[in-house]
């Protein structure tokens, strides 16, 4: 997950903005490596109409189980909000997976094969950190493929080869990528604002400070839980409710719980707010299909 995952409070670290054109360059990493690393798999391999996981996680944490070259299972964080794949580093030793860069915060490592059911990602290519609450995490990169479908209702992820139609602005509605992850634009009252669409983060929405002049608060943000983040250290985050629902088509949020966190980029939504909902992605197409639980998520 690009920006860190939250649970009791506290934010673990994340490869995704470690892979960077200038952060490679900066640690000789070839242009041909970093291309695999972002590519995440040479193969991917969903037999028949769908293959369908279950989640073994929480409503905030959507797990699945991996076999690693045959080892495992482990389970794996799937995360819409990470544009790599990682594995922690005893998942890498125990599955025999090969270590290509050994750096200071995080290795560069090839799997030969992640195996999710039936399906297949082949010719992996990820990050790796000595210290992880997960045993890995499948990021948007290998996502990508295929159409998925993260059920948060149903805890499923189904992989299958549907095309959504098109964007209706209501049950389905256009994304894009930047740096390599979901972005949607979601109303707030009158006004829109553009945020990831974070699997690994469990709280409701979370926003940089330069955002938070322009929102209307129902409760303004005080002190809050300290977050971590090993590329930003502790952070204490100030809390608050929005007096505005947010709004993408059919999905609604009254009054989200918002965390202001200065270590933040960019705003993002995270599982805390999607796990009423049903996700369908067409990656081919970047478009989204959202099915409620129920009309308004409170």
């Amino acid at each position: 997950m690009r920006r860190g995952l939250v649970r009791s409070m506290v934010l673990l670290p994340m490869l995704a903005s470690a892979i960077t054109p200038g952060m490679a360059r900066g640690q000789s990493l070839p242009d041909s490596l970093i291309q695999r690393i972002r590519a995440g798999a040479a193969h991917v391999v969903v037999p028949g109409d769908s293959v369908v996981l279950p989640l073994v996680g929480t409503p905030r944490l959507p797990l699945i189980e991996v076999r690693v070259n045959g080892t495992g299972p482990y389970r794996f964080l799937i995360d819409l909000g990470s544009n790599v794949t990682l594995l922690r580093r005893d998942v890498v030793d125990r599955s025999g997976s090969t270590v290509l860069v050994d750096r200071t915060t995080s290795d560069i490592v090839h799997v030969a094969t992640l195996r999710l059911g039936s399906a297949r990602l082949e010719d992996v290519t990820a990050g790796s950190y000595d210290e992880l609450d997960v045993d890995g995490v499948l990021g948007y990169n290998v996502l990508q493929y295929v159409s998925f479908t993260l059920d948060f209702p149903g805890q499923r992820l189904v992989l299958h080869h549907r095309s959504l139609p098109p964007p209706d602005g209501e049950n389905v509605i256009a994304y894009r990528l930047h740096e390599r992850m979901p972005v949607v634009m979601v109303g707030l009252g009158g006004d829109s604002l553009v945020v990831y669409l974070d699997t690994g983060a469990s709280e409701w929405m979370t926003v940089p400070p330069r955002v938070e002049a322009g929102l209307r608060w129902l409760t303004p943000p005080t002190p809050g839980p300290s977050v971590y983040n090993n590329q930003t250290g502790r952070t204490q985050v100030r809390a608050g409710r929005l007096a505005d629902t947010l709004t993408l088509g059919v999905f609604r949020v009254a009054s989200p719980l918002v965390y202001v966190n200065t270590s933040a980029d960019d705003p993002w939504i995270g599982a805390a707010a999607m796990n009423r909902a049903a996700w369908t992605f067409d990656p081919a197409h970047q478009r989204l299909e959202i099915t409620m639980l129920s009309g308004e998520h409170e």
